[in-house]
Order: structure tokens, then sequence, then C-alpha cells
């Protein structure tokens, strides 16, 4: 009996945790905005030079190319700036990219890129 009641515990953290919205490191208490592009619901976070989008529902047979390219568009939709060619990358729940931004700031690769949390670019 023990046993079966471990399975259900089990079965429900993993079915609830299923959803989870976890940023990277690189994003954790970004401001996130949601989008849904093609059935699918993304949770976007960004700095003024890359994003991240996670998926955050349920996809029955969720094609690798058809998620990476919608997480894109809702990169696109919820920063208003354009992906950088070739910078698009990610799997079937979180899509990662470089981002071109009107008025960003320049790069300091010794800045950390967390400095504007409130802000969704």
């Amino acid at each position: 009996m023990r046993l079966w009641w471990s399975f259900i515990v089990l079965f429900a953290l993993a079915f609830g945790l299923a959803g989870c919205d976890s940023p990277s490191p690189r994003y954790m208490g970004m401001t996130a905005r949601q989008v849904v592009v093609d059935g699918a619901e993304f949770s976007v976070r960004a700095t003024p030079w890359d994003a991240e989008a996670i998926r955050v529902n349920f996809k029955l047979k969720a094609r690798r190319g058809d998620i990476v390219a919608s997480g894109g568009v809702a990169i696109e939709m919820a920063t208003g700036c354009k992906v950088k060619p070739r910078s698009l990358q990610g799997d079937t729940n979180i899509v990662r990219a470089r981002i071109a931004c009107p008025g960003a700031p320049p790069r300091n690769r010794g800045t950390p890129a967390r400095y504007a949390r409130d802000r969704l670019y």
C-alpha cells in the first residue's frame, strides 16, 4: 500500500510540473509576458540582447521545427524586436534567440544582462 501511495504522489508531482514556467538562471526574477502562437502558449522573458520563450501548455504531437518557429514569433511579438538571423535555437519546450532591439544599449560583456529586470524589451 505504501508503494502505491508513493507512486500516486510522484505522478501528481510530475503532472503538476509538466506546465512549469521556470526560466533559466539568466532570466530569474524578470517579468514574463504570455503570448499564444498557433495554439502554443509561451512565457517570454528578455534582456535587450536576447530572449527566452518557454512553452507552458501541452500540445499533442508537437514537432520541434514548428514549436521553435512559433517560439521565435512569440519572442518577436512579446519584445517588439527582431530575432537575429540564425540565432533561433531550442526544442519543444524552450526556445532562445538573440534579438535586435531599436534603442538597446550596446552589450558590454562584463556587465550582467539582468540590470533591467522590470523592463521587457
